[in-house]
């Protein structure tokens, strides 16, 4: 009979109880372990199907679809850029994002699901973002045994911020810019530690991002100070049936 290891069950017990004192670093560096633990562990690898909740994200070009309706927040016009490098712009955009830790490889026509997720876990602390356990945001005693992971780093979203980020690279001239000229899409809502994460991760890109869901786009401010703006897609819908 197939063995089913939660991560509560692949600790010890003198980690189990010291796991919310550790270092962040030193939580990731457990799941980590704990992963290429589940990785050499094939016989189980049917036991962790991809969950049909499983959300995906790309990113495309801010267009004409968005009218003015993405303008930065100081006035300052997307489209007034005509310096990109169109290669590297265009790297951006490929590549789907997948929720999931991808334990057992990810599957073909997605972006590489445990390398993006664990990136995202080192970058929680430096970015200044408390990233969510699962049952802390239900006023409840953390719990690390849940069957879909207690963490939120692997959400799509997040994983699509890492892959840009690593494709824009140590380019410190002009990366706001680039950002600026993309929205990510994400075909589930966001969650609230997503929203967080983004606000965090845009302060300290130094950059505006935007990311739009089924229900609205957000777009998260450079400046720490700044509030996120939200554009609702109804209202957009309205006035577009109003025009017809």
């Amino acid at each position: 009979m197939t063995r089913y290891y939660t991560f509560q069950s692949f600790l010890t017990s003198k980690q189990l109880g010291e796991f919310f004192t550790l270092t962040h670093s030193e939580q990731v560096d457990l799941f980590e372990s704990y992963l290429a633990f589940l990785s050499a562990s094939v016989e189980d690898a049917s036991m962790f199907t991809c969950s049909a909740k499983a959300s995906s994200c790309f990113a495309e070009k801010v267009s004409i679809r968005h009218g003015n309706r993405l303008s930065h927040p100081n006035g300052t016009d997307f489209a007034q850029h005509s310096d990109y490098d169109e290669s590297l712009l265009q790297s951006l955009l490929r590549g789907t994002a997948r929720s999931g830790f991808g334990a057992w490889g990810t599957e073909d026509g997605f972006l590489p699901q445990k390398k993006l997720a664990m990136m995202v876990a080192s970058h929680v602390e430096s970015i200044g973002h408390s990233y969510v356990v699962e049952g802390r945001r239900k006023n409840a005693i953390p719990q690390l045994n849940t069957r879909s992971f207690p963490f939120y780093w692997c959400h799509a979203e997040k994983q699509k911020l890492m892959d840009i980020r690593a494709k824009l690279g140590t380019k410190a001239c002009g990366r706001s810019k680039y950002w600026q000229a993309i929205v990510l899409v994400v075909d589930r809502v966001m969650c609230s530690d997503c929203i967080a994460f983004a606000k965090c991760f845009a302060v300290y890109e130094k950059a505006v991002i935007r990311i739009e869901d089924p229900q609205m786009i957000r777009i998260f401010p450079a400046e720490i100070a700044e509030s996120i703006q939200c554009v609702t897609l109804e209202l957009e819908t309205e006035k577009q049936d109003d025009s017809i």
